[in-house]
């Protein structure tokens, strides 16, 4: 029921899922008439996905830039047999970029998320313009 929720709700604020390599993700054109060059890209800890995050979430669709939301089913509390390792994730993640014509975007991630953040950092720093780790592990 949370996922549906959830689903609904970003569908409403205008995001759509999509996915590149071994993940899936939501994702909200910038406004109309946004100059930001930057995207956002929030990646979500141990949960129940993006729901958790909702009033977060909804502060992140207030902004006038592209925003990114990161799906991590096996941190949502569903069982899954596919977790990708540092590589797979990364990969994935700089080619959910260039798919949508970016090659850096600003970074945050709370708890499990913030692993996914110091993978980019580590693996693919040109990809990182600015991170902010919440709650980090």
């Amino acid at each position: 029921l949370n996922t549906v929720c959830a689903a609904g709700m970003l569908y409403k604020l205008g995001f759509r899922r999509h996915r590149t390599g071994k993940i899936t993700y939501w994702r909200r054109p910038a406004l109309t008439g946004c100059q930001a060059s930057l995207p956002v890209v929030f990646v979500h800890g141990i949960g129940m996905g993006l729901f958790t995050y909702w009033s977060f979430v909804h502060a992140l669709a207030g902004l006038p830039a592209e925003v990114f939301l990161v799906e991590l089913p096996h941190a949502s509390l569903k069982i899954c047999e596919m977790v990708p390792a540092d590589q797979q994730a990364v990969s994935a993640l700089v080619k959910m970029l260039a798919r949508h014509g970016h090659q850096r975007a600003v970074f945050a991630g709370h708890s499990l998320g913030s692993v996914y953040l110091s993978w980019l950092c580590r693996l693919a720093p040109e990809c990182v313009a600015a991170s902010v780790f919440i709650e980090p592990i």
